[in-house]
């Protein structure tokens, strides 16, 4: 999106009806007020660069927190394959399957099967 300064622009008194002294404290006037503009543009500026950085570590906390209920739904996958009772598999794979449905509550465009 392109940047839009906003500019004001007063006309000068065409008569010689203002004393030097005002024309002096319309253009202070004029000055601070376009500095004020110009704070104002420049905070909306960094505003949306840190709305797009929150947005970009939104995401990657995102990709990381699916990234390691995949590798905990893995693990407990594997040990459910080498438990020695049939209590403990039942018990892995259960937690497995709770751990894969908090991703897939979480947009996981995959599930992981036995």
């Amino acid at each position: 999106m392109a940047a839009h300064k906003t500019v004001i622009q007063f006309p000068r008194p065409r008569e010689a009806t203002c004393s030097g002294r005002d024309v002096g404290l319309l253009d202070a006037t004029t000055a601070k007020l376009q500095a004020t503009l110009d704070r104002g543009q420049a905070l909306r500026e960094e505003i949306g660069e840190l709305m797009r950085r929150d947005d970009t570590l939104t995401k990657e906390f995102e990709c990381r927190l699916t990234n390691g209920l995949g590798m905990i739904a893995l693990r407990l996958s594997s040990q459910s394959k080498a438990a020695a009772t049939p209590e403990a598999t039942r018990q892995l794979t259960s937690a497995a399957h709770r751990i894969i449905a908090i991703g897939l509550s979480r947009g996981w465009p995959y599930s992981f099967h036995r």
